[in-house]
């Protein structure tokens, strides 16, 4: 099984809820070209995966999928292969307050 489907089948469960205030999101980092987390990107970089109440529920998910990442694959942190992406973003997901301005700074242009 897919994690992108271990997450939908959480969401879908009830695991995401109505937001109040400003919400949280569960953001996944890119990884770099070496198959790394880029957990210094800027937010506005990264992938959002879910939109929670608040931030005990949205760590609470983080540790959901960390645990079925360690699970499936066992301790990653490196994507030597394209299938293995998603296990290490997963890894370093991280939750933002979805009115955080680091998600809707603009990453400075090259």
């Amino acid at each position: 099984m897919k994690f992108r489907h271990l997450a939908a089948i959480a969401l879908l469960s009830g695991c995401a809820q109505a937001q109040h205030g400003p919400g949280w999101v569960l953001m996944l980092p890119p990884v770099s070209a070496d198959g790394y987390a880029d957990t210094s990107a800027p937010a506005s970089k990264w992938q959002t995966y879910g939109s929670y109440a608040g931030p005990t529920d949205c760590n609470a998910e983080i540790s959901r999928m960390q645990f079925a990442v360690n699970s499936q694959v066992g301790p990653i942190s490196h994507a030597g292969i394209p299938g293995e992406v998603e296990a290490v973003q997963i890894m370093s997901a991280q939750c933002f307050a979805a009115n955080d301005p680091r998600l809707f700074a603009l990453a400075p242009s090259h």
